[in-house]
């Protein structure tokens, strides 16, 4: 059993958040195609700076428990609960998988570049986009190809197995 209001670190599994994350879309599923929370996640981890690529890849792991809330949302005062939430049990991510407990510069900024990428790649025009301020992160020049959920799970494991060779999970 976990309990995602009451986290502890030795309940967090890898397989569980690689499973979760690549079966949950993005942006509540509001994207032209299935686009998931996994795939976002790897993408992160490869734009980040080699010691932050870890973080970059488990930066929204918390989600694997508590769902990807579109961010126009999760910034609301209403939601400052979920926040709370979120932010508990991503710092319980962080224990277990020996992180600092602080998010690094470079994921927050990657993160947002991710945003205009999706945005461009995947998104009706209009719709959730204009909430979004993606103006002062410019996308990357590369194009977002969605995976399947099986596929993403098994990059997933594989790009964590990468960044962790040789230390114990």
């Amino acid at each position: 059993r976990f309990w995602p209001l009451d986290p502890r670190p030795d309940e967090i599994y890898l397989e569980d958040i690689a499973h979760a994350l690549s079966q949950q879309c993005r942006f509540s599923g509001h994207s032209r195609v299935a686009y998931s929370v996994g795939q976002h996640s790897i993408y992160v981890s490869q734009a980040v700076p080699a010691v932050d690529a870890l973080w970059g890849l488990l930066h929204d792991a918390a989600e694997f428990a508590l769902v990807d809330l579109p961010r126009p949302l999760k910034h609301l005062p209403e939601f400052g609960a979920y926040r709370a939430a979120e932010a508990k049990l991503q710092l319980c991510v962080a224990e277990r998988f020996g992180l600092a407990p602080s998010e690094p510069a470079s994921v927050r900024e990657a993160d947002l570049r991710m945003i205009s990428t999706e945005k461009r790649d995947l998104m009706h025009a209009g719709g959730l986009t204009h909430v979004w301020d993606t103006d002062r992160y410019p996308p990357y020049d590369w194009t977002i190809v969605p995976w399947s959920a099986r596929t993403t799970e098994v990059r997933f494991l594989e790009r964590f197995a990468e960044l962790t060779k040789g230390r114990a999970a």
